[in-house]
C-alpha cells in the first residue's frame, strides 16, 4: 500500500472459494487502507449476466463515492458522472439498477418492487442491509402495498425522500406493473410527483425501464424530466478508430478521468467477482490495470478460482462461457509483473469467528465449540459459512446450535451409518440446485448413484453397477463432473477415488435421489460388495438395508452388529440392531426374534452411554415376557445399565434378581448363568469386595470347559484378574491376565485381548515397573486402534498417559490425554472423559497454569455430576479445593474439601496436607502426610504412592527442622522412585 501511495500501484488478485469470503477480506483491506494510508476507497460489484467491467466503471466514475471527512471533493464524482435526480436505466435486467443503487455510498434506499424482496436479499446483501423494501402485491401483509392505491404509494415515496434528505434514494423496479394496474396517465403523474419530491429534498430516484414496454410517445413523456442510460452490448459501443479497437471511447474517457482522480488523492479500487467479465470487458480491464503501476492506485480484485478454471466444455451462452478471456488477461498481467496473486484457502479458526461476529454482531454464543463446529462443517468456505450463520440468526441461536448438533451427528458416519442428510439453508439448496440443473440426465443420474456410495467413493463399484453404456464411460463422466461442473474432486490419497467438492453438495444430491432409484442401485452395490469385498461387512449391510432386502440384509446386518459388539462400539451396534429390527418388520410370528434383538439394542445403548434409553428397552422386554429366559436376560440388561451410572441401585436390583432366580437357576442355559455370574462379579468389585468378586468369577469359570475359548471366559478371567490385583495378589493377577489374553486371541476377541494387555501393564505399574508397564499399555492402545476399537483405545491411552506423567514425560502424557478426550467425547463416554480432564488439570497444575487447570477441573466436575459418578465427583471437588489453595486461599480450600470417606484416605490426606502447608499450619500438614503414608497401601498403586509420600514427607520434615528423619525418608523415596524409572524422583508434585 505504501508503494501504491507513492505512485507505484498495481493489482492484488484474490483467488479462492466463493462468495462473501473475498468480499469480507477486501473489507478488511479497505479498513487498513483508508484508516492507515489515507486512500480513497471505491467499491464496485460485478454480477452474473452484467457487462463488466464497463458496468463497474459506471459505478466507480459516474456515481458519487464515499469521501472521508475533510477530504477535497473527488473530481471523478461530479459533472457528467454525477447521479441525476431522476434516472431511468433502460435494460432487460432490472437487477442492474439494484446493483447501481448498491454502489451509492451512504444512501438510504427505499425499494419498490413487483418481485418479493426476499428473493433480493441473497443477491444484494449489501443493498438490502440498509434498504426498506416494499412489495407491490394485492396480498395483505407487512411490507406489502396494493398496486392500485397510487395515492398511498406516492405518499410513502414522498415521505421517505423528505425524511431522508440528500441521502434519500427511491429504487423503482415495478413500473410496468403499476402501468398495467392503473394505466399510463396515473403512472406518469406518480413518477412526476416523486421527481418533485426528490428535487425538493435533494434525493434521487432510480427507475428500471424495460425496453419495448412503452410506446415511443409514452416513453418520451415519461423520461422527459430525467436522464436515460442504456448499457450497450459490447458490439454496439462507439468507435473512434483507435488502434486498441474494439475498446470504446467511453472506456478511454474513464481512464482519463480516473487519472485525474488518482492524482488528486490515492485510490483504492475494490472490484468483486471478476469472473463474470465478457471478452471486451476483460480487455478494458487489462488496459486499466496496465496504467495502475504508474498511478498512486491499488486495485484489489477478486474472482472464484473454481469458476475461472479452464474447462473448454462450458456451454455457449452459459455463465462463464467466455471466462478464458479474463483468465488470459490476468495471466498476462502476472507475467508482466504488474500484479500479485493471493490464493485464498478456507478461513482459519480466528477468521471464522471474526466473520461470524461481523455478520451477526449480537446474539451468537460465546462457546468456542460453536465456531469450531461451524469451521468443521463448512470447511472454511466463506459463502457456506455466511449462509449457515445467517440462517441460524433468522431462527435464533438455538436453531443454529441444534442444526450443528444434528449435522455433527450426521458427520459421524463411522458410528452413525444410518444418518441421513440434515436440513440446509435455502440459499445453499438453491445455489447447488442451480449447478445441478446444468447437468445432462446421464451426468445427473451418475452423480446420484455416486452419492449413495458416500461423500468420498471408489470408482470401481460405480463403474460396475451404474448402468452406463460401458465402464470406460464412467471415468469420462466423472472427469466431466470434475472439470466442467466442479462438483467432484479426484481423491488425493488413492487413484480411482473421488470426493464431492463439498459435503453440502453431497447432501443436496443425496436429498434429491428418488427412493425407488435408490433402492435399485443400493441392491446392486450390496451384491457387488458382497462378491468383491466381503470383508467389508458394514458396507454390504448398509446397502442391503437401504435396498430393504430381507434375507441377505438380516445376514449381513447381524454380522456387522456382532463385529461392533466385539469392538465395544456401542453407537455402531445400536445402528445395526435397529436395521435388523427394520428388516424384521412387525409380524407377530417374529415376536421372540424381535425381543432378542431389542435386548441387544439395550446392551448397545448402555455401551454407548444412553443408559435411560437402555433401561426403557430392557424393561419393556421384561414386561412383554414375564417368565422364561428372555425375562431374565432383560433383568440382567437392566442391572448392567444401572451399574454404569447408579451402582448402588444396580447392586440392589442385582440382589433382588438373585433371590428371584435362585429357584430356577439350575434349569437355565449355561450361557445365561455365566452372564449372571459375570455381572455379579462386576457389581461386587465396584462395591469394593474384591474377594467376593473373585469367587463369583471363579464360579463362572467352573461352568465353562477349561479348553473353551469364548468371549464369556475372557470376560470372567478379566474380572478375576482385577479382583486379585485389588487384593494385592500380583502374580495371580498377572497369570489371569495372560491366560485371558491367550483365550481372547483364540476366540477372535482382539478388543478383549487389548484389555488383558492393559491389565497386565497395570500389574507392572502397581509393582513399580513403570518402563515395562508403559510398553504393554502402549501395545494395548495400539491393538485397540488397529481393530477399530477406538472407544476402549481411549481408556488404554489414559493409563499410558498416567504412566508417562509419572515418568516425567509431560508433553507425551498431554498428547495421550488429549487423544483420549477426543475419543471419549466423540462416543459420549463419561468415565474416560472425566479422567482425561482430570489428568490435563493435574499436568497444568504441575506447570502452574492455574486457570487452565481450573477449566479442566470444572468440566470434569460437570461430567461427573451429569453421569452421577459419586467417587469422581468427590475427586473433582477435592482437586478444586486444592486449586483454591494454590491460587492463594488455602482456608477456602480446606472448607471446600468433601466429607470424610468420599475419597480413599491416603489421597484425601495428601490434598489436605498441601492446603495445611499453604496455610502455614506446618505441623498439621506433616501429620496429614504421615496419615497418607500409613494409608498408601490401600491406594491403586501402593508402591508408587508410598514412595511419593515419602519424598513429600521428607521434604516437609527437612523444612520443619527434623532434618535427620526428613533426609532418611527423602533418600528412601527417591531411591524407590528411581528404581521405577522416574527421571526426576526428587521433584514429586504434591498433588
Amino acid at each position: 500500500m505504501e508503494r501504491a501511495k507513492a505512485g507505484r500501484g498495481g493489482l492484488w488478485l484474490l483467488k479462492g472459494p466463493g462468495g462473501i469470503g473475498k468480499t469480507w477480506l477486501m473489507r478488511q483491506l479497505e479498513g487498513v487502507a483508508v484508516g492507515e494510508f489515507g486512500f480513497e476507497a471505491r467499491w464496485a460489484y460485478a454480477m452474473e449476466g452484467l457487462p463488466t467491467p464497463f458496468f463497474l466503471l459506471d459505478q466507480l466514475f459516474r456515481l458519487p463515492v464515499r469521501t472521508p471527512a475533510g477530504a477535497p471533493e473527488d473530481p471523478g464524482s461530479g459533472g457528467e458522472g454525477a447521479l441525476p435526480t431522476l434516472l431511468f436505466l433502460e435494460d432487460d435486467n432490472p437487477d442492474r439498477i439494484l446493483s447501481m443503487a448498491g454502489g451509492v455510498a451512504d444512501a438510504r434506499p427505499l425499494l419498490l418492487t413487483r418481485e418479493n424482496p426476499k428473493s433480493y436479499r441473497e443477491r444484494f446483501p449489501q443493498l438490502l442491509q440498509r434498504a426498506q423494501a416494499v412489495w407491490l402485491t394485492r396480498s395483505e401483509g407487512e411490507g406489502h402495498l396494493a398496486p392500485t392505491n397510487l395515492d398511498e404509494v406516492g405518499e410513502l415515496l414522498g415521505q421517505h425522500l423528505q425524511t431522508s434528505g440528500p441521502q434519500g434514494l427511491v429504487v423503482l423496479t415495478g413500473l410496468e406493473y403499476l402501468l398495467t394496474q392503473n394505466g399510463f396517465v396515473p403512472t406518469l403523474r406518480l413518477v412526476q410527483h416523486v421527481h418533485d419530491q426528490a428535487e425538493e429534498s435533494g434525493g434521487h430516484v432510480l427507475v428500471a425501464l424495460r425496453p419495448g414496454t412503452f410506446e415511443p410517445r409514452e416513453r418520451a413523456l415519461l423520461t422527459s424530466e430525467g436522464e436515460v442510460r442504456s448499457p450497450r452490448a459490447p458490439g454496439e459501443e462507439e468507435r473512434d478508430g483507435d488502434p486498441d479497437a474494439p475498446l470504446s471511447l467511453r472506456v478511454l474517457r474513464y481512464l482519463d478521468r480516473m487519472e485525474q482522480s488518482v492524482r488528486a488523492r490515492p485510490q483504492l479500487l475494490l472490484l468483486d467477482d471478476l469472473q463474470w467479465s465478457d471478452p471486451l470487458s476483460a480487455q478494458a480491464l487489462g488496459l486499466l490495470l496496465r496504467h495502475a503501476p504508474r498511478w498512486p492506485m491499488l486495485v484489489v480484485a477478486s474472482l472464484r478460482e473454481e469458476v475461472t478454471a479452464e474447462t473448454g466444455e462450458v456451454p455457449a451462452g452459459a455463465p462463464g462461457a467466455e471466462l478464458p478471456a479474463i483468465q488470459q488477461v490476468l495471466e498476462t498481467l502476472v507475467r508482466e509483473g504488474t500484479s500479485r496473486t493471493l490464493n485464498l484457502g478456507g478461513l482459519a479458526r480466528e477468521e471464522t469467528e471474526q466473520l461470524c461476529r461481523t455478520l451477526v454482531p449480537v446474539g451468537l454464543s460465546d462457546d468456542p465449540k460453536l465456531f469450531d463446529e461451524l469451521l468443521r462443517r463448512t470447511g472454511g468456505n466463506p459463502f457456506y459459512l455466511r449462509e449457515v450463520v445467517l440462517e441460524g440468526a433468522r431462527t435464533g441461536g438455538t436453531g443454529l446450535a441444534a442444526w450443528l448438533k444434528e449435522a455433527g451427528a450426521n458427520e459421524g458416519r463411522a458410528t452413525r451409518p444410518d444418518a441421513g442428510p440434515v436440513d440446509l439453508p435455502r440459499s445453499i439448496l438453491r445455489l447447488v440446485g442451480q449447478r445441478l440443473s446444468a447437468l445432462t440426465s446421464e451426468e445427473r443420474r451418475l452423480l446420484r448413484t455416486a452419492a449413495l456410495l458416500g461423500s468420498t467413493f471408489d470408482e470401481g463399484p460405480l463403474a460396475a453397477t451404474s448402468g452406463a453404456p460401458s465402464s470406460s464411460g464412467v471415468p469420462e463422466l466423472l472427469d466431466r463432473l470434475h472439470r466442467k461442473h466442479r462438483l467432484l474432486e479426484p481423491g488425493r490419497d488413492r487413484p480411482g477415488t473421488w470426493t464431492f467438492a463439498h459435503p453440502f453438495v453431497w447432501e443436496v444430491v443425496t436429498r434429491e435421489t428418488p427412493s425407488m432409484e435408490m433402492r435399485e442401485q443400493a441392491r446392486a452395490f450390496a451384491e457387488w460388495f458382497a462378491e468383491h469385498r466381503s470383508d467389508d461387512v458394514e458396507t454390504v449391510a448398509r446397502f442391503y438395508h437401504r435396498a430393504h432386502v430381507r434375507e441377505p440384509g438380516l445376514l449381513w446386518t447381524r454380522r456387522a452388529r456382532d463385529r461392533a459388539r466385539r469392538l465395544q462400539a456401542g453407537q455402531a451396534m445400536t445402528t445395526y440392531v435397529r436395521w435388523t429390527l427394520d428388516l424384521l418388520g412387525t409380524d407377530g410370528n417374529e415376536r421372540t426374534e424381535r425381543a432378542r434383538e431389542e435386548l441387544l439394542l439395550a446392551e448397545a445403548l448402555g455401551m454407548g452411554g444412553k443408559v435411560e434409553a437402555s433401561l426403557k428397552v430392557s424393561r419393556g422386554v421384561a414386561r412383554e415376557f414375564p417368565t422364561g429366559e428372555l425375562h431374565w436376560r432383560a433383568r440382567i440388561a437392566e442391572v448392567e445399565a444401572l451399574n454404569e451410572v447408579r451402582p448402588k441401585e444396580g447392586a440392589e436390583r442385582l440382589g433382588a434378581l438373585l433371590q428371584e432366580i435362585a429357584p430356577v437357576e439350575a434349569t437355565l442355559p449355561t450361557e445365561l448363568r455365566v452372564d449372571l455370574l459375570t455381572l455379579a462379579s462386576d457389581v461386587e468389585m465396584m462395591r469394593g469386595d474384591a474377594e467376593k468378586g473373585a469367587s463369583l468369577a471363579r464360579a463362572g469359570l467352573d461352568l465353562l470347559p477349561p479348553s473353551e475359548a469364548s468371549r464369556g471366559r475372557a470376560l470372567l478371567l478379566d474380572h478375576l484378574a482385577w479382583s486379585r490385583l485389588k487384593q494385592g495378589r500380583h502374580e495371580e493377577a498377572m497369570e489371569a491376565f495372560r491366560e485371558g489374553a491367550r483365550g481372547a486371541e483364540r476366540a477372535g476377541e482382539l478388543a478383549l485381548k487389548a484389555f488383558h494387555l492393559n491389565g497386565e501393564g497395570a500389574v507392572l505399574y502397581t509393582k513399580g515397573n513403570l518402563l515395562a508397564a508403559r510398553t504393554l499399555l502402549e501395545d494395548a492402545a495400539t491393538l485397540s486402534r488397529a481393530v477399530g476399537d477406538e472407544l476402549n483405545a481411549a481408556i488404554h491411552l489414559l493409563t499410558v498417559a498416567w504412566v508417562l506423567a509419572d515418568l516425567g514425560e509431560s508433553a507425551r502424557s498431554r498428547d495421550r490425554l488429549r487423544e483420549a478426550l477426543r475419543l471419549s467425547e466423540r462416543f459420549e463416554q463419561y468415565r474416560p472423559m472425566y479422567d482425561a480432564h482430570e489428568g490435563l488439570a493435574l499436568l497444568d497444575g504441575r506447570e502452574q497454569r492455574w486457570e487452565e487447570a481450573r477449566t479442566h477441573l470444572q468440566t470434569a466436575l460437570e461430567v461427573a455430576q451429569r453421569a452421577e459418578m459419586a467417587p469422581r465427583t468427590a475427586r473433582a471437588q477435592a482437586l478444586l479445593a486444592w486449586l483454591e489453595g494454590e491460587l492463594g486461599d488455602p482456608g477456602a480450600g480446606l472448607r471446600a474439601l468433601p466429607r470424610e470417606g468420599s475419597l480413599p484416605e491416603g489421597r484425601m490426606e495428601r490434598i489436605r496436607s498441601r492446603l495445611l502447608w499453604l496455610a502455614g499450619r506446618r505441623e498439621q500438614a506433616v501429620e496429614a502426610l504421615r496419615r497418607s503414608l500409613a494409608s498408601s497401601t490401600t491406594l491403586p498403586v501402593p508402591g508408587l504412592a508410598r514412595a511419593e509420600v515419602q519424598v513429600l514427607l521428607g521434604r516437609a520434615l527437612s523444612e520443619s527442622g527434623l532434618a535427620e528423619e526428613g533426609r532418611r525418608l527423602l533418600e528412601e523415596g527417591t531411591a524407590a522412585l528411581r528404581a521405577m524409572g522416574l527421571r526426576h524422583p526428587e521433584s514429586v508434585p504434591w498433588v
